[in-house]
């Protein structure tokens, strides 16, 4: 442990009429000189060591949660110790915390008075915390002298007292009527029958051969009887995945503070996630700003926590194209999966996107589109706020997709329970 001094202004101009009072002794041989060179100093000596001696034997220690929610408040809690044999006064334990969705912040106690071998608990709350990972490096003590001409300030060490990191989830929010693939009824289990031709199930008939079909499926029998190939279909059940996209493009960056796309967008996939893996499904996060974010299909609390943890670390968006994330992975979604696509109205341009798009569709990937409606992030300024663009919205429309559009400051779970 080390401590560090500071000197208010007080002190500095203090220090300067004793200088120049020496000056003047020594100058002139004035007594009065001397008088006030002798008084000042010894005040400002008297001040240091009341000071070093305001922390001697006192250390603190501090404890946070490790996980909140956006929008909570959080204590932070210290224990300030006192092993001197006289009380100490005036004691503020402090801590720093530094987070990367918002600037700096200190949570701070005061103790009037902390007793001979003693300790003394306080506590600070941080308000309204922010989605994002926040880092409690250890704390300090800080005390001074009676005059408040000089701060002592001793900081814990790592090894007294560990860094601590506190990760504020986005707040999920609940969903009733979500459609994840509207043709696909609903299940507990995540197994849905596709009524697709397998290699297993209950039969559905038969039909003729297709390059490609397996030599297996063929009905020799029948094959004979009719003078060509004939195969054999299987309806199959397979485990829905839903793999969920979130567009970290900075031009799909609109709005600010907790109105902003990017934090409408992670609130949205939390509340998505947590429906589907209710539901039962297997949920996969994929998502690109400045590199690749992929958290593979999973269920279970476990694999909740694992996307709430990424999606409280997304960082401000990148510059990688939300349809270059989408043709790139759709050749890796299971066929005859979910996905489900969350970006801004004003962030999609057909003639670029829909190659993309028809990567999905192309393996029976049944698409829900969430839209956020541009317009209405940003502030109502003359000629600030782009015109309404529904024309992403009636384009996954027409191809038969499920859309739901989202508005900023209405209830997000009402609007994602009416698709258009």
């Amino acid at each position: 442990m080390k401590t560090h001094y500071s000197i208010t202004p007080t002190a500095v101009l203090l220090a300067l009429v004793a200088i120049v009072a020496t000056f003047t002794a020594f100058a002139t041989g004035a007594l009065l000189a001397h008088l006030v060179a002798a008084l000042v100093l010894s005040f400002l000596g008297v001040s240091i060591v009341l000071a070093a001696r305001s922390l001697s034997g006192v250390t603190v220690t501090r404890s946070v949660v490790q996980s909140a929610y956006d929008g909570d408040d959080v204590e932070v809690n210290f224990t300030v110790r006192n092993d001197g044999r006289t009380p100490r006064t005036l004691v503020e334990a402090a801590n720093l915390f530094y987070t990367s969705t918002e600037t700096s912040g200190r949570a701070a106690g005061l103790a009037s008075d902390v007793p001979a071998r003693g300790t003394i608990e306080l506590t600070s709350v941080v308000r309204d915390l922010r989605r994002g990972e926040y880092v409690f490096p250890p704390p300090a003590v800080l005390s001074g002298d009676p005059f408040g001409l000089v701060t002592a300030i001793r900081q814990m060490r790592e090894e007294d007292v560990a860094t601590t990191r506190l990760t504020v989830f986005p707040r999920p929010f609940p969903v009733d009527r979500f459609a994840l693939a509207s043709d696909l009824s609903w299940s507990m289990s995540g197994l849905e029958s596709t009524s697709q031709p397998g290699a297993a199930g209950e039969f559905l008939g038969t039909r003729e051969y297709r390059p490609g079909d397996s030599v297996r499926a063929i009905h020799w029998p029948l094959s004979a009887r009719m003078g060509e190939l004939i195969v054999k279909e299987f309806e199959r059940s397979s485990a829905t995945e839903v793999s969920i996209f979130v567009d970290l493009d900075a031009n799909a960056a609109w709005g600010e503070g907790r109105d902003h796309t990017l934090e409408y967008a992670i609130r949205i996939a939390a509340a998505v996630s947590q429906h589907a893996m209710q539901r039962g499904n297997a949920v996969q996060l994929v998502a690109h700003g400045n590199q690749w974010i992929v958290v593979p299909p999973g269920k279970g609390e476990y694999h909740e926590m694992v996307i709430l943890h990424h999606l409280a670390s997304f960082a401000p968006p990148g510059s990688t194209p939300f349809n270059y994330v989408i043709e790139q992975m759709a050749p890796r979604l299971r066929e005859g999966s979910s996905a489900v696509l969350i970006f801004p109205s004003q962030h999609l341009q057909l003639d670029v996107v829909g190659p993309a798009l028809e990567r999905l569709w192309s393996r029976r990937i049944r698409v829900t589109v969430i839209l956020m409606r541009v317009e209405s992030f940003l502030k109502r300024k003359a000629g600030s706020a782009p015109s309404a663009d529904m024309s992403a919205a009636a384009y996954f429309a027409g191809r038969g997709a499920t859309v739901y559009v989202v508005s900023c400051g209405v209830d997000l779970g009402r609007q994602l329970s009416a698709s258009i």
